[in-house]
């Protein structure tokens, strides 16, 4: 079994006031079936990916970049395709992307707010996708993203793809994205899901769509996974799994660990945000 290893992006800036800790989690040598979380247990943040049972390489990325209070931040869950290369370089292209734009969209000009940073910085994410991936070729790479803007009372949203964003409140989920997947029959005649909408992808444009001004409250959590995880489990059993958690950093934990242990071949990727936590969540 080969070695395997797990890291954070460097922290940056950490002494100044007015710094930004960003956080990148990738997995970067295989192992089936195992699972793997970065090495902080934080109260207010969770990351955890696995590459499922079956594939060899890892395509999703997450981050988390957060102000020192951690009243702001934005948040990523990208799930790369089209093969090894071309889906890690795409979700990695995203995650560069939105990790550039991030001191923008967490502390944004006095003329300018949150929600339209976020706006702009995802119009602009195709375009960065495409640089890195190109457009020609039988499987060019593509991703998905969902991604968060964290405010002290409120939330936006940024999606385009299947990967999922959550909120729980009082121990119930609501999807607030709306999967860009149809129906279609593959050159076998079986059943399959397939995008309507991603990064890259070979694609000349794509969008993502922005939700803006969900209220939070104490509490409250927002959750974003990849479908490595939505597959295996039930909205109303990851509120539970989130809400039953000691941090948020458990919380992301145990729902990578959940759908890999009920058959997950996929990669899976959990992000996890508890917005003012007390010590023990519940």
């Amino acid at each position: 079994m080969p070695a395997a290893g797990a890291r954070l992006a460097t922290i940056f800036n950490r002494g100044a006031e007015n710094s930004l800790v960003a956080l990148r989690y990738k997995i970067e040598h295989p192992v089936w079936g195992r699972r793997y979380s970065p090495s902080f247990d934080s109260g207010t943040f969770g990351v955890s990916s696995a590459l499922g049972r079956v594939r060899a390489s890892q395509e999703d990325a997450a981050l988390v970049v957060h102000h020192p209070s951690e009243r702001h931040a934005l948040l990523g869950v990208f799930d790369g395709m089209g093969g090894h290369h071309d889906g890690e370089r795409a979700s990695a292209a995203a995650l560069e992307h939105f990790r550039a734009g991030a001191p923008r969209v967490i502390l944004p000009p006095e003329e300018s707010s949150s929600a339209r940073e976020l706006r702009l910085l995802s119009d602009a994410a195709h375009g960065a996708v495409v640089s890195a991936v190109g457009t020609e070729g039988e499987r060019v790479g593509g991703t998905t993203a969902a991604v968060v803007a964290i405010e002290p009372s409120e939330f936006h949203v940024a999606h385009c793809g299947d990967s999922r964003v959550y909120h729980i409140q009082r121990g119930q989920a609501r999807q607030v994205t709306q999967d860009h997947v149809v129906e279609a029959l593959d050159s076998r005649g079986v059943l399959r899901f397939a995008l309507t909408r991603a990064l890259g992808g070979g694609l000349e444009r794509s969008t993502l769509d922005i939700r803006a001004r969900f209220p939070l409250r104490r509490g409250d959590r927002i959750v974003l996974v990849s479908d490595g995880v939505t597959r295996h489990l039930l909205d109303a059993e990851i509120a539970s799994i989130v809400g039953g958690a000691v941090t948020a950093q458990r919380a992301a934990t145990r729902l990578v660990a959940e759908a890999v242990k009920r058959g997950g071949r996929d990669n899976a990727t959990a992000v996890v945000y508890v917005h003012n936590p007390s010590r023990r969540l519940r």
